[in-house]
Protein backbone atom coordinates (compact mmCIF):
# COMPACT_ATOMS: atom_id res chain seq x y z
CA UNK A 1 0.00 0.00 0.00
CA UNK A 2 2.83 2.15 0.90
CA UNK A 3 4.45 1.35 -2.38
CA UNK A 4 1.60 2.17 -4.13
CA UNK A 5 1.25 5.61 -2.95
CA UNK A 6 4.58 6.27 -3.50
CA UNK A 7 4.37 5.53 -6.89
CA UNK A 8 1.32 7.55 -7.46
CA UNK A 9 3.12 10.49 -5.49
CA UNK A 10 6.16 10.31 -8.04
CA UNK A 11 3.65 10.10 -11.16
CA UNK A 12 1.75 13.61 -9.67
CA UNK A 13 5.16 14.78 -9.13
CA UNK A 14 6.64 14.08 -12.78
CA UNK A 15 3.29 15.49 -13.80
CA UNK A 16 3.43 18.78 -12.40
CA UNK A 17 6.97 19.24 -13.47
CA UNK A 18 6.76 18.09 -16.86
CA UNK A 19 3.64 20.81 -16.85
CA UNK A 20 6.14 23.19 -15.65
CA UNK A 21 8.29 22.39 -18.26
CA UNK A 22 5.80 22.85 -20.54
CA UNK A 23 4.16 26.19 -19.30
CA UNK A 24 8.13 27.38 -19.13
CA UNK A 25 8.64 26.55 -22.76
CA UNK A 26 5.61 27.65 -23.95
CA UNK A 27 6.17 31.02 -22.19
CA UNK A 28 9.43 31.41 -23.61
CA UNK A 29 8.42 30.62 -27.38
CA UNK A 30 5.30 33.34 -26.76
CA UNK A 31 7.46 35.65 -25.20
CA UNK A 32 10.17 35.56 -28.56
CA UNK A 33 7.48 35.71 -30.96
CA UNK A 34 4.90 38.60 -29.63
CA UNK A 35 8.58 40.98 -29.42
CA UNK A 36 9.83 39.62 -32.69
CA UNK A 37 6.04 40.74 -34.37
CA UNK A 38 6.32 43.88 -32.02
CA UNK A 39 10.24 44.72 -33.32
CA UNK A 40 9.04 44.08 -36.73
CA UNK A 41 6.29 46.54 -36.13
CA UNK A 42 8.41 49.49 -34.51
CA UNK A 43 10.61 49.17 -37.19
CA UNK A 44 7.86 49.23 -39.94
CA UNK A 45 6.57 52.58 -38.19
CA UNK A 46 9.85 53.45 -37.89
CA UNK A 47 11.16 53.72 -41.34
CA UNK A 48 8.04 54.90 -42.97
CA UNK A 49 8.04 57.94 -40.21
CA UNK A 50 11.68 58.47 -41.21
CA UNK A 51 10.79 58.46 -45.00
CA UNK A 52 8.15 60.73 -44.24
CA UNK A 53 10.25 63.04 -42.38
CA UNK A 54 13.12 63.15 -45.61
CA UNK A 55 10.46 63.50 -48.22
CA UNK A 56 8.76 66.63 -46.08
CA UNK A 57 12.60 67.95 -45.62
CA UNK A 58 13.33 68.07 -49.43
CA UNK A 59 10.15 69.42 -50.36
CA UNK A 60 11.33 72.23 -47.45
CA UNK A 61 14.27 72.80 -49.39
CA UNK A 62 13.35 72.78 -52.45
CA UNK A 63 10.83 75.48 -51.98
CA UNK A 64 13.10 77.64 -50.41
CA UNK A 65 15.14 76.57 -53.41
CA UNK A 66 18.13 75.45 -51.75
CA UNK A 67 18.26 72.63 -54.24
CA UNK A 68 22.49 72.07 -53.14
CA UNK A 69 21.65 71.06 -49.35
CA UNK A 70 19.18 68.44 -50.79
CA UNK A 71 22.22 66.17 -51.27
CA UNK A 72 24.33 67.24 -48.29
CA UNK A 73 21.11 66.05 -46.04
CA UNK A 74 21.07 62.85 -48.36
CA UNK A 75 24.55 62.16 -47.03
CA UNK A 76 24.96 63.68 -44.08
CA UNK A 77 23.26 62.44 -41.16
CA UNK A 78 24.13 65.07 -38.76
CA UNK A 79 23.06 68.06 -41.17
CA UNK A 80 19.74 66.08 -41.93
CA UNK A 81 18.93 66.27 -38.51
CA UNK A 82 19.91 70.13 -38.09
CA UNK A 83 17.60 71.08 -40.64
CA UNK A 84 14.83 68.42 -39.52
CA UNK A 85 14.99 70.38 -36.05
CA UNK A 86 15.62 73.89 -37.60
CA UNK A 87 12.84 73.11 -40.04
CA UNK A 88 10.29 71.91 -36.98
CA UNK A 89 10.20 68.69 -38.84
CA UNK A 90 12.11 65.80 -36.31
CA UNK A 91 10.27 64.97 -33.46
CA UNK A 92 12.20 64.52 -29.97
Amino acid sequence: MIELFNQEYAVKQYGKAMEEKGFKKGFKKGFEKGFEKGFEKGLKKGMKKGKAQMAQLIAKLFDLGKIEDVEKVSKDPEYREKLLKDYGLAED
